[in-house]
């Protein structure tokens, strides 16, 4: 028997009440969140903050917020340069990429990816390392999903998928490795002595928040090579790869490991990872994971609300134009509590 065209109308009507209704019932001051705000769900917890002045929180995600975005523009060229000097030069010319280098963030010559690049072209995966001796950080980068890349749209697909082969394999089979070598290598160089004591944080957005959780699960670790400390992922894909890093490898490096997850009011992964969060509530510790919502957008739909350009713009002007960045500051702020 055919649903009467009656029928669906009131099944929509009552979803578009019932489903708001809840939400300010279980968490009213989360819901009116007003736009200058920003409200964080703390390790452990199903129900966000109250809402709470942003710059902080701005100026603490804004330089890798500009990190992920530059990782769009970096591809992995079939003929890296010959020079390994590490002279800071802009990889391509745009905005992202230009106010790094005034900020004093390098890129590394991608040539230490020389080893075998064919997988990188086969997976799509964009990756690209920048330093910052006055900050003493190093920060790894992760590309997000290209439309028009279907070895991206695998990757996202990883969970239905039951053989995997994708950017989340390349990132454990190979990369971890070949950046934990170039480091080393890096580190007894004149001139970057900082590393050895450096703080690594791993960024990207959206697929690109997925691979930068992976490699800090997954990073191979090596005499003078640290440990990830810190990931910055913005408007994540909720796969993470955690189940596909071997599990000793995992626990050693999620010890004292921070996740800050991103992202804007009703962008179109959002509903996904809050499902994810049901099940699996965001670490207190080992890693402790924090999620951070922003709303600076009123009409636009849930794909455009997914821009990491436009959220890195909100959170420039929010901090304004006058900022110093400062080191990551690891605060224990679960366990604190």
């Amino acid at each position: 028997m055919p649903i009467s065209l009656r029928r669906v109308s009131f099944a929509i009507l009552l979803c578009s009440v019932a489903i708001p209704t809840f939400f300010v019932i279980v968490n009213r001051s989360a819901f009116f969140q007003g736009r200058d705000k920003v409200v964080v769900r703390e390790c452990g917890r199903l129900r966000l903050g109250r809402p709470q002045p942003d710059p902080s929180f701005a100026a603490d995600e804004l330089p890798f917020a500009l990190l992920s975005e530059a990782a769009y523009d970096e591809i992995i060229a079939e003929k890296p340069p010959t020079d390994v000097s590490g002279d800071c030069k802009p990889m391509v010319n745009k905005e992202a990429e230009s106010k790094l280098l005034t900020m004093g963030w390098c890129p590394w010559n991608s040539a230490f990816l020389d080893k075998d690049r064919r997988a990188f072209f086969k997976h799509n995966l964009r990756v690209s390392v920048w330093q910052n001796p006055s900050l003493n950080e190093v920060v790894v980068n992760f590309g997000g999903t290209n439309p028009h890349s279907l070895a991206d749209w695998i990757a996202n697909f990883r969970w239905f998928i039951p053989v995997h082969d994708d950017e989340y394999t390349e990132v454990t089979k190979a990369f971890v490795g070949d950046f934990a070598r170039a480091y080393q290598t890096r580190a007894v160089q004149p001139g970057s002595e900082f590393l050895q004591h450096a703080t690594i944080i791993a960024t990207g957005h959206s697929l690109g928040g997925g691979l930068a959780q992976e490699f800090a699960y997954a990073q191979y670790r090596l005499p003078g090579v640290p440990p990830v400390k810190k990931v910055y992922a913005f408007d994540a894909s909720p796969v993470t790869g955690y189940f596909s890093v071997d599990k000793k490898a995992r626990d050693e490096n999620s010890q004292n490991l921070y996740t800050d997850r991103v992202y804007e009011r009703r962008e179109i992964l959002a509903i996904l990872r809050a499902a994810v969060n049901l099940f699996h509530r965001p670490n207190v510790h080992n890693p402790q994971i924090r999620e951070i919502r922003f709303d600076f957008k009123s009409k636009e739909n849930p794909i455009v609300r997914h821009s990491i350009p436009d959220l890195r713009r909100y959170l420039e002007s929010v901090v304004g134009t006058d900022w110093r960045e400062k080191p990551v500051e690891i605060v224990d702020d679960c366990l604190a509590k």
